[in-house]
């Protein structure tokens, strides 16, 4: 059994309860890159690793590519994460949650510019595309340095 159903099955909504569960959190009902806050809460990120991968496998869209970076995040492995976000990135989707991941990954690297970037265009996007994560880019953007 598949622990995310695809997009085009269930009319743009993904479940990602299986990627949830493995980082400890409620289930959810997400829609594209909106997924989990996996560096925040991450109970097993090793195993939403190894989700995201088999995921990767049968999903290699731009939000399969974006799930991995997270989940690399979360399991402190941002360098690898950051691979795999600059592919989530070139398939050039311009989200401001995708932005959000990347800047995230990238301060995270101390990559002060990147970040900066990043987080800024997110918020430039859609300044509210999330209340918790627009907060927290907004909280990074202000410590950069």
């Amino acid at each position: 059994m598949r622990s995310l159903a695809s997009p085009a099955a269930t009319g743009g909504l993904v479940v990602v309860a299986g990627l949830v569960a493995a980082i400890g959190v409620a289930p959810m009902l997400v829609s594209g890159a909106d997924h989990l806050d996996a560096p925040t809460v991450g109970l097993e990120p090793d195993r939403a690793v190894r989700m995201a991968e088999a995921e990767l496998r049968v999903r290699t869209d731009v939000y399969g590519h974006d799930a991995l970076a997270w989940a690399l995040h979360a399991a402190g492995r941002t360098a690898e994460g950051d691979v795999a976000m600059q592919r989530a990135l070139a398939m050039g989707t311009r989200e401001a949650r995708l932005l959000y991941h990347a800047g995230m990954i990238a301060a995270a690297l101390d990559d002060a510019g990147r970040a900066r970037r990043l987080l800024g265009e997110a918020l430039a996007l859609d300044p509210s595309f999330d209340p918790l994560q627009a907060a927290r880019a907004r909280a990074t953007l202000d410590a950069l340095p």
